[in-house]
């Protein structure tokens, strides 16, 4: 397992990319794999050859779906059990369920078409993190799609390689980062890690329970109207500090306008 620096806590490395069907980009992944020590990569529009994705090492673990898979999760550590969930995979969509000493996890891995309804993409989604709400869940996807949410406009660049989790996830996914120009590709790589859950004090866990947001009692329009006043400075804020960012306001704005209370209703994600 890769392990955080300064940590001590175990840890799983994680990249996404896509590599835009270019076999030139594949083999550059598998460099930084070994160098930057990836235990998963997270592919969308990888280059294959005959149903599968030639220079691989050979102990590594390629999953995906069909003759033309628009995404592959390759797996390098040998340390991770992984299954696919055939159920729910097709060649847009890698729905894996991993099993480590960080615990069980399930990532999906997806490329929405372009040319597709993003609602027939976005169903996949919401069903994966509906169905497996009590794991915690990340997706990463090229979204090719526009949305304030990651602050991409009309008329702008566009950020579309998203991650995102449910809410068991919190604190758990660490070291999130773009890093710019790693490969030659005009899709950049994201880096971050999942890890061990922490013990927290009584204040916030009881018996096996997480503190619980009673969204039935949530004030949705101040918690919305909070989430879009413009932060100063947005504008010159790179996408890292710009997630960042979000996410301090988001959390804000949640504890400002909805009510905390142990259940077991877990959010579908966030």
């Amino acid at each position: 397992m890769a392990s955080i620096s300064g940590a001590h806590e175990a840890s799983v490395k994680i990249a996404q990319l896509n590599a835009n069907g270019s076999k030139t980009v594949m083999a550059e992944m598998r460099k930084l794999a070994e160098e930057l020590r990836f235990d998963i990569i997270c592919i969308q529009e990888p280059y294959t050859y005959q149903g599968s994705i030639p220079g691989m090492p050979i102990d590594a673990r390629t999953v995906m779906y069909g003759d033309r898979p628009k995404t592959a999760t390759v797996i390098f550590n040998r340390g991770i059990t992984a299954t696919k969930l055939d159920h729910l995979s097709d060649s847009h969509s890698v729905v894996i369920e991993i099993h480590t000493h960080i615990g069980r996890w399930v990532l999906l891995n997806q490329y929405y078409q372009f040319e597709d309804p993003i609602d027939l993409h976005l169903r996949k989604t919401r069903m994966v993190f509906m169905m497996y709400s009590d794991v915690p869940v990340v997706l990463m996807a090229d979204a090719n799609a526009k949305s304030g949410l990651w602050k991409s406009r009309a008329g702008v660049a566009t950020y579309i390689d998203v991650t995102i989790t449910n809410t068991l996830v919190n604190d758990r996914l660490k070291n999130w980062e773009v890093v710019r120009h790693a490969i030659i590709s005009d899709h950049n790589l994201i880096q971050f890690y999942i890890t061990k859950e922490q013990s927290t004090d009584n204040s916030t866990r009881e018996h096996g329970e997480r503190p619980k947001y009673n969204l039935r009692k949530a004030n949705w329009e101040r918690l919305r109207s909070d989430c879009l006043v413009p932060q100063p400075g947005a504008g010159r804020l790179d996408v890292n500090s710009y997630a960042k960012q979000i996410k301090v306001a988001i959390r804000k704005a949640m504890e400002k306008h909805i009510v905390l209370y142990h259940s077991q209703v877990r959010d579908d994600w966030t």
